[in-house]
């Protein structure tokens, strides 16, 4: 059994009962994956048919789970946020999820998800394949976006958004539903299309509190902030001022001048 930091990866005989009781987040990118082989192998399993394949010598698998907490920690590092609620499981009969873990971002509740790929595999191509877990995730939290953390041996980390998408839902919802029938009725599943996934969001959180740069500017910023909105609204009350058939307005060791298009500038007087 597996432990990091205190999280067991282990499952006991009342774990992996429960899993075969349920549709698990995890299964939703074999169930919504197009693949009717996958769709018909996974059946076998849940319906007892057939014992689900031995993951113990998969590296992929095992660095996954050796990693996890340190991605979790990762992501906290370099976004600033806090996750919650490791190893929680969440069910919703026939849905199941087990969670990485939760945040607060936008101010908003949100799923965490931490993967490791390999270094070879097409990024893009390996999180299509997860979104139908995200979503499980998703609908199962009331959550409506998600941070999907990715480690690769690379080695490398990224985290990518996702937000909530309505009708790329409603389809994987309805195909995890059908398959959880096929499998309490013993009924093959039928064939079924793999739903096209949204697009990840193009932006992400960071927490840049160990750069310099943007320390230092962001101190100045503060520092000058009120002075700042100040300047603008007195900027917009001299304009106001202003008659309408002024060239130029001067007084107060300031000059306002007017262009031929009507734009006014304002700046000191030499």
């Amino acid at each position: 059994m597996l432990v990091v930091d205190g999280i067991s990866y282990g499952l006991s005989g009342a774990d992996l009962a429960d899993r075969k009781a349920f549709i698990n987040a995890s299964e939703a990118p074999t169930i919504c994956s197009g693949d009717p082989q996958k769709r018909h192998a996974l059946w076998l399993e849940k319906t007892g048919q057939a014992e689900p394949d031995d993951l113990t010598d998969n590296i992929l698998v095992q660095f996954g789970s050796y990693t996890e907490a340190f991605n979790i920690a990762w992501l906290e590092r370099r976004t600033g946020l806090t996750v919650t609620d490791r190893q929680k499981v969440i069910k919703a009969d026939p849905l199941r999820c087990t969670l990485d873990g939760m945040t607060i971002y936008r101010d908003a509740p949100c799923v965490v998800e931490a993967k490791f790929m390999s270094p070879f595999a097409k990024k893009d191509d390996r999180i299509q394949w997860y979104m139908p877990q995200v979503f499980t995730q998703m609908h199962l939290t009331g959550a409506r976006q998600a941070l999907l953390s990715v480690l690769d041996g690379s080695p490398g980390h990224d985290w990518i958004l996702v937000d909530w998408d309505q009708s790329y839902a409603d389809v994987v919802l309805e195909q995890l539903h059908d398959f959880a029938t096929c499998v309490a009725f013993g009924q093959p599943p039928h064939d079924a299309p793999a739903p096209v996934a949204p697009k990840a969001s193009e932006f992400k959180p960071y927490d840049f509190s160990d750069r310099n740069d943007w320390i230092y500017h962001a101190t100045d910023w503060t520092a000058h902030k009120d002075a700042a909105a100040k300047f603008k609204s007195a900027e917009k009350a001299l304009k106001e001022i202003i008659p309408e058939d002024a060239s130029e307005v001067t007084g107060g060791d300031i000059i306002a001048k007017r262009a031929k298009n009507g734009a006014i500038t304002i700046r000191n007087a030499k």
